[in-house]
């Protein structure tokens, strides 16, 4: 039952007033859920997978046609794995209790689901229908935990720096010291004993005045005319990809079209991981 917020009295529910102190009951009005347990709830997940996969393939690869790729996704074997995820996934919300059902974990958790299922049709179904993609070794990550991820491997393996032209240091001993000086003064700053995976020079004359780092901790950068930024994964994050950048949490990020795409699954990956 509820708690009186001012004498910590037991109120009856829908008491508008406490009885024993006499004080207004503020109600939160409840968020409907997300997915319910009342009808198709298969059919309802299907559609919520495909408004998010549209969602995507629209901010990042907009010249691909929906039609054709939707027909890519039936016509493979993906369509088959989809309907037994969201057929089990129907069946556990279904067996949830309501304020489950109601709280916006679920959102979350299925919006994460929907995330990974993306990423494993458009890497395994659909590499010939758009430009540039994830690396394959990604999917190794899905379904696991921090506890049993090697994070250095995981950010690597998001980043494919072998596929890349970019500038990027990974051992700090090899990295010309002025340059180390410089991205420690112009954009990373990281914290005392905070282990740094990668910092990626993208200065104009190759100086490392600019760029963007990855630590163990979160995302470090500097863009051209503008002040250094930094977001850390446990932090929440307002993201919005377009194809010629990334914005996080209103703060700009132009790493270029493919280095912006793997930046906003790797933060979203890591955010997930910490929130688990």
């Amino acid at each position: 039952m509820p708690i009186c917020h001012q004498c910590r009295s037991v109120v009856p529910d829908q008491a508008r007033f406490c009885p024993f102190c006499g004080v207004p009951q503020h109600r939160q009005e409840e968020e409907p859920p997300f997915v319910d347990d009342k009808g198709d709830v298969e059919a309802r997940l299907v559609a919520l997978f495909f408004d998010s996969l549209r969602r995507e393939v629209a901010a990042t690869f907009p010249g691909v046609a929906w039609q054709a790729l939707t027909e890519k996704l039936y016509a493979s074997g993906f369509r088959d794995m989809l309907h037994r995820r969201m057929s089990q996934l129907a069946e556990q919300i279904k067996a949830k209790n309501e304020a489950w059902t109601r709280s916006t974990t679920q959102k979350t958790h299925l919006l994460w689901l929907f995330d990974e299922l993306i990423d494993y049709f458009l890497i395994r179904h659909a590499t010939d229908m758009i430009p540039y993609g994830l690396p394959e070794p990604i999917l190794k990550y899905q379904q696991h935990t921090l506890a049993n991820i090697d994070r250095y491997a995981m950010v690597m393996d998001y980043m494919g720096w072998p596929q890349e032209s970019e500038s990027v240091y990974t051992d700090f001993l090899a990295m010309p010291v002025d340059h180390l000086r410089n991205a420690s003064k112009y954009f990373l700053f990281p914290e005392k004993e905070e282990r740094i995976f990668f910092i990626c020079d993208q200065s104009i004359f190759g100086g490392c005045t600019e760029g963007f780092a990855v630590t163990e901790r979160g995302l470090y950068w500097k863009a051209p005319l503008a002040k250094a930024k930094r977001y850390m994964f446990h932090d929440e994050a307002n993201l919005e990809l377009s194809k010629e950048w990334l914005t996080i949490n209103d703060s700009f990020f132009n790493a270029g079209t493919t280095l912006n795409y793997k930046i906003f699954k790797l933060l979203k990956k890591m955010h997930q991981l910490l929130h688990l």
